[in-house]
C-alpha cells in the first residue's frame, strides 16, 4: 500500500513521547519491544546492511535523517502478529541490488521489506551501486517485492528496470519491476499510542 499523508516525523516522534532509546543502525539483532531514535547524528543517515527479523516484536523506529537500506540486505521481516514502523525525517534509500534477479523468481510474493515506511522526504526503491553499476541508471535487473505500508510526502522514485531478462519472457511491459502488497494486520497490531480514536455525531429523529 503506497499512500500519502499530511502527518510526519515530527508529529509521531511528539506523540510517542520523543524516545531516546538508541537503535543501532549497523545492528544485525533486532530491538525488543519499543519506541527507538537510530542513533545516526542528526541529519545524516542510518544505513542498514544486514538482515533484520523483528518476529512478533511490535517496534517503532524513528531516523533523524536519511534510512539507507545497503546491497547486503535481503529481507526485513516481521511476523503478521508483530509490528515495525521506520518513521524518516528525510529520505528512505533502497539499494538497486535488493529483490529477485532471476526472471525464474519475478513471480514470486515474497517480500524484500516488510513492515511502515513513512518518510518526510522520498522513497527511492533504486538506489545505483558504483560498484556493479558503474554507469549508474541502468535500472540493475532486480524485482523488489515490499509488503506493507509506505508513505512519502515528497513522491516516490520507482526507477527499477528488470531490462536484460526480456529474451526469457520476463519484460517490463508485463512484470512490475516493484510489487508493493498490502499489510491489513499491521493495522491490527499498531501500539495504542499510535492509535487515534474520531467520532461523529449526528441527531436521529425520533
Amino acid at each position: 500500500m503506497m499512500v500519502s499523508v499530511t502527518y510526519g516525523y515530527d508529529y509521531f516522534y511528539s506523540k510517542l513521547g520523543s524516545p531516546d532509546t538508541s537503535f543501532d543502525c549497523a545492528s544485525n539483532s533486532p530491538p525488543s519491544d519499543g519506541f527507538y531514535l537510530a542513533n545516526n547524528p542528526p541529519g545524516g543517515e542510518c544505513t542498514i546492511n544486514s538482515d533484520l527479523d523483528f518476529g512478533t516484536n511490535k517496534v517503532v523506529i524513528f531516523v533523524n535523517g536519511d534510512l539507507q537500506f545497503d546491497s547486503a540486505v535481503d529481507q526485513i521481516k516481521v511476523s503478521p502478529e508483530g509490528f515495525l514502523a521506520f518513521i524518516v525525517k528525510e529520505d528512505i534509500r533502497i539499494s538497486g541490488q535488493i529483490g529477485d534477479k532471476s526472471a525464474g523468481s519475478f513471480t514470486g510474493t515474497t517480500a524484500h521489506l516488510q513492515g511502515v515506511y513513512i518518510a518526510d522526504g522520498l522513497i527511492d526503491t533504486y538506489q545505483p551501486d558504483p560498484s556493479e553499476e558503474p554507469g549508474g541508471g541502468l535500472g540493475s535487473g532486480f524485482r523488489l517485492v515490499a509488503a506493507g505500508i509506505f508513505v512519502a510526502k515528497n513522491g516516490f522514485n520507482l526507477d527499477r528496470n528488470v531490462k536484460t531478462d526480456c529474451p526469457e519472457g520476463v519484460c517490463n511491459e508485463t512484470t512490475p519491476s516493484e510489487l508493493f502488497i498490502a499489510r491489513p494486520d499491521l493495522f491490527v497490531n499498531i501500539p495504542d499510542e499510535l492509535r487515534e480514536a474520531y467520532f461523529f455525531e449526528q441527531e436521529v429523529a425520533p
